[in-house]
């Protein structure tokens, strides 16, 4: 697997295998104007990051994660072997924007897109002022330890939609 094209379509491939929703867009602009469409008519909380930072214009913004229906996130890197997203926590970066909305939605340019986990690892060792915390999301939350049936949403989202865009 080569080139950034290749990368998001495998990371796709595999998080649309575990019910998450990719969307490979053509540029950044159409990435934004996706999350905007997803975030229409809900409440929104936003991280600080730069690949959204033109993203509150229109929209309800909250600054609670616990009153919002959609939480929108960058990301430190995707893993295109396991359609993992790799985010990281710090300040403007907290962990509830893409764990406790129902809906999560990241915007993701190629640039971000690594063939596997130690790629990711290295992306994120190299951050300076290191992370708080590291959170790797594949796909919806799923629990399938209450009376043995899989239930959705019950640690998490219930549904991942990643915006993957050429730089």
């Amino acid at each position: 697997m080569s080139g950034p094209r290749a990368l998001a379509e495998r990371f796709g491939a595999e998080l649309a295998a575990v019910d998450g929703r990719p969307r490979l867009c053509e540029s950044a602009a159409e990435a934004l104007a996706v999350a905007r469409e997803l975030c229409a008519g809900s409440r929104v909380v936003l991280d600080d990051h730069p690949d959204i930072a033109d993203l509150a214009a229109g929209l309800d913004v909250v600054d609670d994660a616990w009153d919002a229906d959609v939480g929108v996130t960058g990301a430190a890197a995707a893993v295109a072997d396991s359609g993992t997203l790799v985010l990281t926590a710090g300040v403007g970066t907290p962990r509830g924007t893409s764990l406790v909305p129902p809906v999560h939605v990241a915007v993701v340019p190629f640039g971000r897109l690594v063939a596997d986990l130690g790629g990711a690892l290295e992306l994120v060792a190299a951050q300076r002022p290191p992370p708080s915390g590291v959170q790797l999301i594949t796909g919806p939350s799923r629990s399938g330890d209450i009376e043995m049936r899989l239930v959705r949403g019950v640690h998490g989202p219930r549904e991942v939609h990643v915006l993957l865009h050429p730089e």
